[in-house]
């Protein structure tokens, strides 16, 4: 199934979060009828970017400059994006930094080849209201916004593992 661009997303801001148990809630963002300012790091600068058209899954990566585990946790997943280019997943970085200047230091210095939401963005922080409260943190989601992996569970984050997983998808 290929996404457009305006589903993927839709997709994104209007998510589909299925806690443990529990039947799945529409969470609608009142964002969702507007584009996501998306950036992508050229040559030391942000330059504005789109999600790729034959991209079927976004994988939302929750993180923050200050956050140790954050930093360990970026190598593994550069290593991986090629191959998940490959497998139609773009990543998104959902930034938990305060400040714009921390933001683009965090991803230049840890070379993030994926889209970065724009500091300025409102969306950035309701988008960040959806991960939990330990960092890093992936939520994997379709074009349709269902929610294919979630990386917290039982009040911490497993980002290694969604990783994994994600990976197996294929």
């Amino acid at each position: 199934m290929r996404c457009s661009r305006r589903s993927v997303i839709g997709g994104v801001l209007a998510l589909t979060i299925a806690p443990a148990g529990a039947a799945a809630q529409s969470i609608v963002d009142p964002f969702a009828l507007r584009l996501l300012r998306l950036l992508r790091l050229r040559q030391g600068r942000f330059t504005p970017a789109q999600v790729s058209a034959d991209t079927q899954r976004i994988a939302l990566y929750f993180g923050a400059s200050w956050c140790g585990p954050c930093r360990a946790f970026v190598p593994a997943l550069v290593a991986a994006y090629p191959r998940l280019q490959r497998q139609q997943t773009e990543i998104i970085f959902v930034s938990d930094d305060s400040e714009c200047r921390a933001q683009r230091d965090y991803v230049l210095r840890s070379r993030m080849p994926w889209l970065v939401i724009d500091c300025a963005d409102p969306a950035r922080r309701q988008l960040r209201t959806l991960g939990g409260a330990a960092l890093p943190g992936l939520i994997i989601v379709d074009c349709a916004g269902a929610t294919l992996i979630n990386s917290w569970r039982g009040g911490r984050s497993y980002p290694a593992d969604a990783l994994a997983q994600l990976l197996r998808l294929g």
